[in-house]
């Protein structure tokens, strides 16, 4: 169901500003163009970047990867002769 912004969105949005870290906001659902629209009320938040996305649909989930993982710089690759298992978990 399409609900729009959501006062517990205002809260955590508050709170996550508050951070001063790098934000993206991802708005679900957007699954045609007719929905479009809807995603200028999330700017009301205050983070600079929202990215429409639908899950379902595979609809700019790339760019929603790209922004999310703007900021980290990507590590030296491995060398052939290392032995070593590197795990990593992001969620």
């Amino acid at each position: 169901a399409l609900v729009g912004v959501t006062v517990l969105d205002q809260e955590l949005a508050k709170i996550l500003l508050k951070t001063k870290k790098p934000l993206c906001l991802a708005v679900n659902k957007i699954d045609d163009r007719m929905h479009q629209d809807l995603v200028h009320q999330f700017y009301t938040l205050g983070i600079p970047n929202v990215i429409a996305v639908s899950a379902s649909h595979g609809f700019q989930i790339a760019e929603l990867l790209e922004a999310a993982f703007a900021g980290f710089t990507k590590p030296e690759e491995a060398r052939g002769d290392d032995d070593t298992i590197h795990v990593s978990i992001v969620g």
